[in-house]
């Protein structure tokens, strides 16, 4: 009886970055902060979070340090998290207020007759 070759291929999985973080998990990240009691300190995290692994860990770290969205003091401890790290995502364009004069001003520099602002 002959042998039949199956054509069919094992889909190749693409590997991610090991560093590669979800908003997912830096809102977990986060909740997990915020919810602890007391000063968490920096080398409880993995303990704290043990769906994410230590690089992971580090890398929402510092990217939270980055932002501002917590502090850390010299002991390594996390005194504070930003109660609402959502941002409105409005430019400055849209939040100021701009005079009429201005608008003129900078339509008459871009010397096209479309309305910049």
């Amino acid at each position: 009886m002959p042998r039949h070759k199956s054509n069919k291929r094992k889909p190749k999985i693409k590997q991610r970055p090991a560093n590669e973080i979800s908003q997912q998990e830096i809102d977990l990240f986060l909740d997990s902060v915020r919810n602890y009691p007391g000063y968490l300190k920096v080398r409880d995290l993995q303990k704290l979070l043990p769906s994410l692994n230590l690089v992971k860990i580090t890398t929402i770290l510092k990217y939270l340090i980055r932002t501002g969205d917590i502090i850390l003091d010299s002991e390594s401890n996390i005194t504070w998290s930003r109660a609402d790290s959502k941002r409105d995502g409005l430019s400055l364009g849209e939040v100021a207020d701009i005079t009429d004069d201005f608008k003129s001003y900078v339509t008459d520099l871009d010397g096209s007759s479309n309305n910049v602002l």
